[in-house]
């Protein structure tokens, strides 16, 4: 006979196991570390852990071990969460973990038990799941500093939206903490259209992730494992049989073998007949206690099973007895008292239910849940269990209501994602249950289910089903006898298509919404207005949106309606930046965050940071519009909403921040929001930025896709904010690639399709850019100069009406812009006049433009050289341009000056101090790792911080740094720290 089920010794996985043991060192040393392992089904991923846990522990680091539970689609939220955290609380005792618990009603509404014993959350909504997750990650973090934790999250295949979201925040939370995460999950399951997919691709993207996937065991290997188990060596027959059966999958070797009975007997047919022949072996109860266990998920608890299986209690012993000795359940598991080996075992029993047995099991179930109190902290877990039972038991009536609870419940801990799951299964059974008058029913009405769901969509970035929903909620409305509510539900579907991309889509339902809406009740048509007000300024229709916001802010002053008097306000903003009045812009902006402030306006906050950003960086204060959307984004981070505003604002910084020439800081913003797979307007500022960067780089295939991903998400808009930097952009890209022609035609385009409303401070870049691919065509073909020169001014003429249309002050960008224009118009038939050349250069220095300035000083120099101008200062220019060109990595512009510094012979690698500059890191024999190692050195960090941030041992550090400092020629790291700065090396602190 076999000797046991499984073998009691660690077999094979050396590698693997040195991975995990090298991250839990690190962690163990005060370094944060990740590693994601991955596998199929039955491939040793928990036993691997497993041997990982009981080392560390060995080493006095405390193992947390949280699993994912395969409910329903993701509507149980942060179950291994609360796994990990009840496993800390049994390890350290509640005294310990209730000393580091934080205030705030965010994390008591997850585990009230250690919140001094707040069974409810506040009733207060300024809770948010931002907030949660800070208050989870510190006090993960305060108990590391008192023993190192090993987080475990197994299952990740099935884990929740919100889930996977505070992993990605506890990762990046707890960089300088002693905390290893290691997350296990079935490769095969999690493919790229997995919905948790983008949660392993942020993982791995931090750098440091370490990923290790197990493969099938080779035949040595199984051998060693067939030898613990029978306690002598086996057949070689036997062997290559399990090998062959089992595609060297150790799960499936074990239970082959312990279903044969004997090393000679003959193997079952195929996988689920070993799982289930080994169940059918055993006793009828325990073959009902596994049903009820597999009905109930892979862990239950004690007293579940006595109610649901009807068992003698004497019997119930003895079945569980017979259950775990047989190696079929464990006991012990952090969320509940068994649990499957293996979820394999579990989804065999499972799946072998009769339909009518299923139900039947699910309803006892669901009976048994409703009678019992669910345990302290756990009634959101509990109410997406029963809704889970009532729905697979098929009793409807019971799984609507439910279903509802459930939603409710998974908002009070700010999962949205998993409410609306609740909200949509909700609406998927309601018209298929018949509640006859006075039997009572759902609390809330259909129309309101389907807006919370559409809100919850939204909230969460799914754009596309927020809008289906709303389309439901207005097909669902009697426009003649609910006219008020039909404008409500139009003024919603406009905001998630404005939202969403589909602009011109929003604006027909912005204008229903007016339409249907009655004068009374006055608040409400006064909200519709300033909805419509605020859709028309972004499409510039600056006259229209005037008349509706003068309507609305009466109508909100009169009655008192502060909150649509900050919603009208952070309208007005905008149009005063159109009409010139910059700080009348940031008045109103000013002063509608005052009020939103005041009455905890989340949405009206976050506009009031993007509008008077925006009115800040319109009027030339470019670092203070920064400044200012960043603490919007803190804002937003506050309230949950880092998806929406918060990716939103980011989007805009990065752009601002490539225009001052920190493009690391705006490049690492822009892969962050797009690792989340944005959409709407938020996917289409943040691909456009992202691929503008990657063509000022010279990086033209990469920069392509990114802006292909632009047009997805702005083609269906013909908004100028929106589509002039997408195609300014990808003018940009072709002509650094040296295609003048099909930039000149994007201009084109791009200028016809905005003509309608057109915003000049976001269209201004067309039309240089548009005079330089005249230009650049004129240069290749002289004799096209002429139909060159009419085709610039015609350009330029168009944008100088635009100019003079508004009797207003001019931004500076769009000044700019039009020096750029003239000074290129300049290079059509000659080499340019230095003084239009000087004249943008200054003018792209007002307004903080980095590359733009040292573009302009290229072309200034160019044309000082063709005259026989001052060649002194033309090479100043071209050394102080190319030496920035080199520190941003501007490839184009950095091929251009050298270009004319080889036909001008301007030496372009010492300077006055003798200091090698810009490409002068090659001739000083840097390599890419030392500049990286420059790089962070210049950014204050010692040896050791070095080396955790670069994965590498502290003494290579040392060497890089002694390396680094002999062939810079200086003797100490402030020395090298200046000669960075004087290099051009870009900081590291944008990482940091």
């Amino acid at each position: 006979m076999v000797g046991r089920v499984s073998s009691s010794r660690f077999v094979g996985r050396r590698e693997e196991l040195a991975a995990l043991e090298a991250a839990a060192e690190q962690a163990h040393g005060g370094i944060g570390s990740v590693v994601l392992v991955g596998g199929e089904a039955g491939m040793g991923k928990s036993r691997l852990i497993g041997e990982l846990g009981a080392r560390a522990v060995s080493r006095g680091m405390t193992v947390l071990v949280g699993e994912c539970l395969a409910l329903g689609e993701g509507e149980l939220p942060y179950a291994p969460v609360v796994g990990a955290l009840r496993s800390l609380v049994d390890q350290r005792g509640a005294p310990e973990i209730e000393a580091l618990f934080p205030s705030g009603n965010e994390l008591a509404a997850l585990m009230p038990e250690l919140a001094g014993g707040q069974a409810e959350p506040a009733p207060e909504p300024a809770g948010s799941q931002a907030r949660l997750f800070e208050q989870l990650a510190a006090l993960l973090a305060s108990a590391a500093r008192a023993a190192p934790l090993v987080v475990v999250v197994e299952d990740f295949q099935w884990a929740d939206r919100s889930t996977g979201d505070f992993l990605a925040f506890l990762v990046r939370a707890t960089r300088r903490e002693p905390v290893a995460l290691v997350v296990s999950y079935r490769s095969d399951e999690l493919d790229r259209r997995h919905p948790l997919r983008p949660v392993v691709t942020e993982l791995e993207r931090t750098g440091r992730a370490v990923r290790v996937e197990l493969r099938p065991f080779t035949r040595r290997e199984l051998g060693e494992q067939i030898t613990a188990i029978l306690e002598r060596a086996p057949p070689s027959a036997l062997v290559g049989e399990l090998l062959a059966r089992s595609d060297g999958n150790p799960f499936f070797t074990e239970e082959l073998l312990a279903s044969a009975g004997s090393a000679g007997a003959p193997l079952p047919a195929s996988l689920r007949d070993t799982l289930l022949a080994r169940v059918d072996a055993h006793s009828p109860d325990v073959r009902t206690l596994l049903r009820v266990a597999a009905a109930a998920g892979r862990t239950v608890g004690h007293e579940l099973l006595a109610e649901v299986s009807d068992m003698s209690e004497d019997a119930l012993g003895d079945a569980l007895r017979d259950a775990v000795d047989g190696h079929l359940l464990v006991h012990g598991a952090p969320t509940a008292d068994y649990a499957f080996r293996h979820a394999l075992m579990r989804e065999s029993v499972y799946g072998d239910l009769l339909p009518d047995e299923r139900r039947r099991l699910h309803r006892r179930l669901a009976q048994a849940a409703e009678a019992a109190s669910p345990p302290s902290g756990l009634r959101w877990m509990a109410a997406a269990e029963l809704a889970h039972h009532w729905y697979a038991a098929g009793r409807l009536e019971a799984a609507l209501p439910a279903a509802l609870a459930a939603a409710a419940a998974a908002e009070e801990i700010y999962a949205l994602d998993e409410a609306r799951l609740h909200y949509e299964r909700a609406l998927e059974i309601w018209d298929q249950v018949d509640f006859r008058p006075g039997e009572g029913g759902p609390a809330l009405s259909r129309l309101q289910v389907i807006r919370k769901a559409a809100e919850a969509a939204n909230g969460t970035g799914q754009s596309e089903r927020a809008i289906a929903l709303a389309r439901d909620a207005v097909a669902a409305i009697d426009e003649r006898a609910q006219a008020a509510q039909a404008a409500l539900a139009h003024e919603r579907l406009g905001r998630y298509l404005w939202l969403a991309g589909r602009g011109d889509d929003a604006l027909p339902e912005y204008r229903r919404a007016v339409e249907l809406m009655p004068e009374r009740p006055p608040s409400e048509r006064a909200l519709v207005l300033a909805a419509e007000g605020q859709v028309l300024m972004l499409y510039n229709r600056l006259a229209e949106s005037n008349e509706r916001c003068a309507e609305a802010l009466a109508i909100a002053r009169a009655l008192g309606a502060e909150r649509i008097e900050a919603h009208v306000l952070n309208t007005l903003g905008p149009l005063r930046s159109a009409a010139g009045d910059f700080a009348g812009a940031v008045e109103a902006a000013t002063k509608g965050l005052e009020i939103a402030r005041r009455l905890g306006l989340r949405e009206e906050i976050c506009r009031s940071y993007t509008n008077g950003s925006d009115a800040l960086h319109q009027s030339g204060q470019v670092q203070e519009s920064i400044a200012m959307a960043l603490d919007g984004i803190r804002w937003a981070h506050d309230f949950g909403f880092d998806r929406q505003w918060g990716a939103f604002l980011s989007a805009e910084v990065a752009g601002r921040l490539m225009q001052v020439g920190r493009w690391r800081e705006a490049e690492e913003r822009l892969r962050e929001i797009v690792d989340y797979r944005p959409r709407g307007v938020t996917a289409g500022i943040a691909y456009t930025h992202l691929g503008h960067l990657l063509a000022l780089r010279g990086e033209f295939d990469t920069a392509a896709d990114a802006l292909d991903e632009a047009d997805e998400h702005v083609r269906r808009s013909s908004a100028s904010m929106w589509l002039a930097p997408a195609g300014a952009a990808r003018a940009t890209l072709e002509l650094g690639a040296g295609r003048p022609g099909e930039a000149r035609r994007i201009v084109r385009a791009c200028l016809a399709r905005v003509a309608d409303g057109e915003f000049l401070f976001f269209t201004a870049a067309l039309y240089e850019l548009g005079v330089r691919a005249c230009a650049e065509l004129a240069g290749a073909a002289p004799a096209s100069a002429v139909a060159e020169r009419r085709e610039a001014g015609e350009i330029t003429a168009r944008m100088q009406r635009l100019i003079d249309a508004p009797a207003a002050a001019v931004p500076p960008l769009v000044s700019a812009s039009r020096a750029a224009c003239a000074a290129e118009s300049s290079r059509i038939g000659g080499a340019g006049d230095p003084a239009l050349w000087s004249e943008a250069r200054r003018q792209w220095e007002l307004c903080g433009d980095v590359h733009a300035t040292h573009y302009a000083a290229w072309r200034e120099a160019e044309a000082l050289m063709a005259a026989g101008g001052d060649r002194g200062a033309a090479a100043a220019l071209v050394r102080e341009a190319h030496a920035t060109a080199v520190s941003l990595g501007a490839r184009p512009l950095r091929e251009g000056l050298e270009g004319l510094a080889r036909r001008a012979r301007i030496e372009l690698t010492r300077d006055d101090d003798g200091v090698a500059l810009g490409s002068g890191l090659a001739e000083l024999e840097l390599t890419p790792r030392e500049i990286e190692v420059l790089a962070l050195l210049a950014d204050g960090m010692t040896n050791r911080e070095i080396a955790a941030e670069l994965f590498i041992s502290a003494k290579t550090a040392s060497v890089h740094v002694s390396r680094i400092l002999s062939k810079l020629s200086v003797p100490t790291r402030a020395a090298a720290a200046a000669a960075a700065e004087r290099l051009g090396v870009p900081r590291a602190s944008g990482r940091r």
